[in-house]
């Protein structure tokens, strides 16, 4: 038995070992099946990520060489320059993510990563820090082995998609590119490198030049335009301007160019350049720099002064600090920003590594992209900090120079609150920290430059303090830099040495401990303490019968919370008790479902008292559920914002494209009719695209007026029945970049489609892009211009050009050489006259007809007038005769004038004929154009222009929102628009714009109410309409009769209808109006007859009252 026993021990001995090296064999192959595994989706990753890497280096090597041809290029196209613009953004934030996601894996392990850490970089893609969650994998040469975690790699997919996108779209842009003329210019990547050319301004000054050459810019009858330029200080005004002043297309164009500071006056102004070969044209430039705000009477002087002295032609460019200057100008203000965080670190990888490669040392690139994070696009601190970093590639300087920066910017926040940039633009003092220990400390107390600073200035630089290599005491002066692109300012700054201890600088009082660490700490405690001592501290709560949370049980994430309280005497049975007590669920030994109750604490004493508790677990995981649903809720809307920026983006990009299509096409003379009708299918597009974006945009933006009554949503979507509901949720401000409006699934389609239609039209114009090329140029401003301006006819290009080309062709006539008659029909102030006008002021229209001749409806040779007599083309003997109509013509009428003009006319000699009647169609020998007022996006891409005038609509989006309710209330009508948006630009205020809605509103909905008709469809009916004025009034203004005249120079009224909306006008009996005088041919002024009348009294027909219905 005693054996049988041992072989037993020794046979379970062994199975136990051969078990644990199996275990241990099994371990083993598990450990390594999961490292494989882990490696091959490691490996997969990637190489998933550098693949991504690789298409995005490609894709930025195909926007370099875009941005290089197109800055070697003078475009004048102001669509084109923004579609450039994106692709100079495009490639910052490209070069910016490749960067990142090959050396952010380079850590250097300072063990400090306060100010200025991932975050401080990486504030436009927030998560992409955790870019690098896996180490790198050496075993591929050519592969930077990045692992990018499912959402970066999505983020890094997303900016490639984009990019590519971005050149798909500017398919238009590299044909038309080809057109401008070549300009003398280095390669980008040069003048990068050598630090001589202005940076990152060029759309800018492209803008500027194009403003400056266009003559019909000025500020009206010959007047300066005034171009403001507003930033904050050292963004690169002067910069700017001085760039555009040294333009030779500048130089060329103006006579002489004068510059002025804060001492305003002739006395002050210095010349810079002075053109004599183009003096004869006396067109002046000043340019005007100040530092704050100008006084109003100061301005008018100033500018009245220069408007006297200066040849017709002149311009003024006046830099600020202040928003407030951007109201003195003629056009929309130009307003400069720092460079965004991509753009700069695109100049400082330059100035930092000068003739280095970055690919050859991925752990400064590291380090450098986290000092670049830290000086908020200012240029000075790159030039300083990355000149101190160019002169000594080491890792280990550089280290300590990433040390300093966040230091010094740390100790800013603390003690102030503010960064140390913020500060130094405000004039406050601020500490200089330097790389060595030093007992005394240095504060810059004013910072100031000099324009070509030869002479008396410091020999100490603010380098050599930062590096330690000089000490000083007291005050004493510095250069901090010196630029070498014009206009060679010195900036300096006046310093002074303190002992330690010692300050200049008020420092914020010490903060209060936070309510909140009080509440923690008071919590945290509670949850620590015995039932009995909770009982005692929450007895009043309970018996007040409010909830009490309780603690966490151990181990859940429940919550108990006692929510009634009661005491029971010795009497009751002890099964009547409850059987959980509070210890029991305090130590996690019960664990009870839903309602119950507990015995918290049992008396030992005399009434022997028991005290429980109706408690129940909602813990955390009714909290939990609400935290689930409110997420899962957040994330649906983010994805809805997300996919709605998305749209909204490629929305703006496509419009880019057709923006560009359009200005380039309507500065050609086309004369292929079906492009004719592209181009007009195109301006359809732009202005409902335009609508719609600024629908998605600012209809968020709402007034709160509460009077949704006429001309609220559905006045002014009347196209999109249901986009008013677009914003169905509130905006989500988490992302920077993002507009956050939700959609709802219905308009979120609608604005897919839009989007979907504006690129299916723009690749179908792929050979309307290549044949414009073809048609030669005709001088025109580009798009944006004349609609500031408001001096050339909007919305009339495709009828204009279909009118020239019916009477340049000599096929046209009709029939056996007699006159072609083109019949024109619309209705009352649709704008016949405008169109032919413009017509008949075609340089190509007078160089084909030696006489035009004008009739109204006293017809007869002896009626009609000359307008235009061309005495060079007078043996071709074509005329054109234009006839203008107010209703019909009798037929023996008009074919006694056919056959006289037949007759006495040459060969190829045209007919236009106007009217409001659809009769005079039938006269016609070709179709009959007809002419309606505009659609409602159209409508409203002229109203803005006219509402905002010189300021930026995206700046004020409850005005837009405004704006487009007061729009839709006019049906098109012009003279409305120019009338009301005078008033609105002349107050850029949202209680009075609000007022103006209101007063609309009133308006419409009174004409309606009375006579069944909106007011304009009255008007064009010769019926009175009442004017509605902003102040009320005990009078009732009546318009009685419109009429216009031609050229009125004389005998018009001197008050205005503005006047009368305004209410600073008042008037009795009868009396006349102007509405609006035209600045455009044929320079009609619109008059009224109106008549003021007593409450009550009314000359206006009023319809039956309704007889009640009887069923």
């Amino acid at each position: 038995m005693e054996i049988s026993h041992t072989i037993l021990v020794q046979l379970l001995s062994e199975l136990w070992a051969m078990e644990s090296l199996l275990s241990a064999i099994m371990s083993d192959l598990l450990s390594r099946a999961l490292s494989t595994v882990i490696q091959r989706y490691r490996r997969s990753r990637a190489e998933e990520a550098e693949q991504n890497l690789q298409r995005l280096q490609r894709v930025l090597l195909r926007i370099d060489a875009a941005v290089e041809e197109a800055e070697g290029r003078h475009i004048t196209n102001q669509a084109m320059l923004q579609q450039l613009e994106t692709l100079r953004q495009g490639m910052y934030e490209g070069h910016f993510m490749l960067d990142t996601c090959r050396y952010r894996g380079h850590e250097h392990g300072d063990g400090n990563e306060g100010i200025g850490g991932h975050d401080a970089v990486l504030s436009r893609f927030s998560s992409a820090w955790r870019l690098l969650s896996f180490p790198i994998i050496s075993s591929t040469e050519n592969m930077q082995n990045t692992v990018l975690d499912a959402e970066n790699l999505k983020m890094l997919e997303k900016m490639v998609d984009r990019l590519v996108t971005l050149m798909g779209d500017m398919a238009e842009f590299a044909v038309f590119l080809d057109g401008y003329p070549r300009i003398g210019r280095g390669p980008y990547s040069e003048y990068l490198v050598i630090d001589k050319v202005m940076f990152g301004r060029q759309m800018e000054k492209e803008t500027v030049i194009n403003f400056l050459l266009r003559s019909e810019a000025d500020g009206g009858d010959g007047k300066p335009g005034v171009l403001p330029i507003v930033g904050a200080m050292r963004v690169g005004k002067s910069t700017l301007v001085e760039h555009v002043c040294l333009d030779e297309r500048v130089r060329g164009y103006f006579s002489s160019i004068f510059f002025a500071g804060d001492d305003l006056g002739a006395e002050n102004m210095v010349i810079k350049h002075q053109n004599l070969s183009a003096s004869s044209c006396q067109r002046s430039l000043v340019v005007i720099e100040l530092a704050g705000d100008i006084e109003d009477e100061t301005w008018r002087s100033l500018y009245c002064s220069v408007a006297r002295s200066l040849g017709r032609g002149s311009m003024i460019i006046i830099t600020s600090r202040s928003e407030k200057i951007a109201a003195l100008g003629t056009t929309q203000a130009l307003r400069l920003k720092f460079l965004p965080q991509e753009a700069y670190w695109y100049l400082f990888k330059v100035l930092a590594f000068g003739s280095a490669n970055p690919d050859d040392q991925p752990e400064l690139v590291s380090l450098g992209m986290e000092i670049a994070g830290l000086h908020k696009g200012s240029f000075i601190p790159a030039h300083i900090v990355g000149s101190l970093m160019r002169a000594n590639l080491n890792p280990k300087f550089w280290r300590r120079m990433l040390q300093v920066c966040r230091n010094i910017i740390s100790k800013h926040l603390l003690m102030f609150g503010e960064h140390p940039e913020d500060l130094g633009a405000k004039g406050h003092p601020v500490y200089l920290q330097t790389m060595p220990k030093s007992q005394n400390v240095i504060v810059i107390n004013n910072v100031y430059q000099m324009r070509s600073a030869q002479h008396s200035v410091p020999k100490m630089r603010t380098r050599d303090l930062i590096l330690g290599r000089a000490t000083c005491h007291g005050k004493f002066g510095v250069v901090e830099w010196s630029s070498s692109i014009p206009p060679y300012y010195t900036y300096l700054a006046s310093c002074e040495s303190l002992t330690a201890g010692c300050s200049t600088v008020r420092k914020k009082r010490p903060r209060q401990e936070s309510w909140l660490s009080r509440a923690t700490a008071y919590l945290s405690s509670l949850n620590r303490a015995q039932p009995k001592l909770w009982l005692q501290l929450q007895h009043n709560s309970l018996t007040k019968k409010k909830m009490v949370h309780f603690w966490r049980l151990p181990k859940t994430r429940v919550v108990l919370v006692a929510y009634s309280y009661y005491q029971s005497g010795s009497g009751q049975h002890h099964h009547d008790m409850p059987k959980i007590t509070l210890n029991d669920a305090h130590i996690g030994s019960a664990t009870p479902r839903g309602k119950f109750e507990l015995l918290a604490w049992r008396s030992h004493i005399p009434h022997y008292y028991s005290y429980s508790l109706r408690t129940l677990l909602s813990a955390i995981m009714s909290d939990l559920l609400s935290r689930t649903l409110s997420t899962v809720i957040q994330r649906y809307r983010r994805s809805r914002a997300e996919e709605a920026e998305q749209n909204l983006q490629r929305l703006q990009r496509v419009l880019l494209r057709i923006d560009a299509a359009v200005e380039e096409a309507e500065g050609r003379h086309i004369t292929n009719q079906a492009m004719l009708q592209q181009l007009e299918t195109l301006r359809q597009g732009m202005y409902e695209g335009h609508f719609m974006l600024d629908t998605c945009r600012y209809r968020g933006h709402e007034h709160g007026d509460g009077n949704e009554g006429i001309g609220g949503h559905d006045a002014v979507l009347s196209r999109f029945s249901s986009a008013w509901r677009l914003l169905s949720f509130p905006i989500i401000s988490s992302t920077e970049n993002m507009q956050n409006t939700v959609l709802d699934a219905e308009n979120l389609k609608m604005l897919e489609k839009m989007v979907d239609r504006l690129v299916t039209l723009m690749g179908d114009m792929a050979e309307f892009a290549v044949f414009l090329d073809g048609y030669p140029r005709i001088g025109r401003g580009p798009y944006s211009e004349y609609l500031v301006i408001d001096k050339v006819m909007f919305g009339r290009q495709m009828e204009k050009d279909t009118v020239i080309n019916f009477l340049l062709r000599s096929e046209a006539d009709g029939g056996d050489g007699k006159p072609g008659v083109l019949p024109i029909v619309g209705a009352m102030r649709v704008g016949k006259s405008t169109l032919v006008e413009h017509v008949c002021l075609d340089e190509r229209v007078r160089g084909y007809f030696s006489s035009i001749f004008f009739a109204g409806d006293d017809l007869g040779a002896e009626n009609m007038v000359i307008k235009h007599q061309n005495l060079s083309a007078s043996s071709c003997q074509r005329s054109l005769v234009v006839i203008e109509l107010a209703g019909d013509i009798e037929d023996e009428t008009w074919r006694s004038l056919y056959c006289s003009v037949a007759r006495s006319l040459g060969r190829g000699s045209m007919i236009i004929i106007t009217s409001r009647s659809e009769k005079i169609a039938a006269l016609g020998t070709t179709q009959a154009l007809r002419l309606k007022f505009l659609p409602q996006e159209a409508y409203w891409y002229l109203f803005k222009v006219l509402a905002f005038g010189s300021a930026n609509p995206d700046d004020q989006p409850e005005l837009v929102s405004l704006g487009m309710e007061i729009a839709g209330l006019h049906k098109g009508s012009f003279i409305a628009a120019h009338i009301v948006g005078s008033l609105m630009r002349a107050n850029l205020n949202p209680k009075f714009w609000r007022r103006m809605l209101q007063v609309c509103r009133n308006f419409v909905s009174k004409h309606l109410l009375m006579f069944g008709e909106h007011p304009e469809d009255l008007v064009a009916k010769g019926h009175p309409v009442y004017i509605q004025t902003m102040p009320k009034s005990q009078n009732v203004i009546v318009i009685t009769n419109l009429y216009q005249k031609r050229s009125a120079l004389h005998s018009v009224p001197k008050m205005r209808t503005r006047d009368l909306i305004l209410g600073r006008a008042t008037r009795h009996g009868k009396f006349g109006v102007v509405e609006w005088s035209s600045c455009i041919p044929p320079y009609y002024t619109y008059l009224a007859s109106c008549e003021s009348l007593t409450t009550g009294c009314s000359i206006v027909r009023k319809k039956r009252p309704r007889q009640e219905l009887v069923f």
